[in-house]
C-alpha cells in the first residue's frame, strides 16, 4: 500500500478546533474514493482517522489526546506519514461528518 508523507502546519480553526490541511489531494496517491480512512504517525505517535474535504481543502481535525501525546500546538509544522486502512463497520455506517484523527494507544 502506498504511503503519503507530507509536512503540514497545525492551526486553530473554527470553534477552536485544531487541524491540519493536507498539501495535496489524496486521490493523487490512492485514486478517487468517496472517503479516505487512514492510519499513520506524527512525531512517532500512532494515529488513525479520516481525511475530510471542506471549503476546498483536504483536512484532518486532531483530537486532544493526539495533540498532547505528540506535543502539537497551533503554529507547529510537522511530518505526517499516512496510509489507507480498512474502516470499521461502524465507521462505514456513519454519515460523513467532521474528519478526526485520534491517538492509537499502544
Amino acid at each position: 500500500m502506498k504511503k503519503m508523507k507530507f509536512e503540514a502546519q497545525v492551526f486553530e480553526g473554527h470553534k477552536q478546533l485544531i487541524a491540519v490541511h493536507l498539501p495535496l489531494d489524496p486521490a493523487t496517491i490512492w485514486g478517487q474514493q468517496p472517503r479516505y480512512f487512514v492510519k499513520g504517525t506524527v512525531k512517532k505517535c500512532r494515529m488513525e482517522g479520516e481525511i475530510g474535504y471542506r471549503r476546498g481543502f483536504h483536512y484532518m481535525l486532531l483530537e486532544r489526546g493526539l495533540l498532547k501525546k505528540a506535543c502539537l500546538a497551533p503554529g507547529d509544522s510537522v511530518l505526517f506519514t499516512l496510509e489507507l486502512r480498512k474502516p470499521s463497520a461502524e465507521e462505514l455506517s456513519e454519515k460523513p461528518g467532521l474528519a478526526w484523527a485520534r491517538l492509537v494507544k499502544t
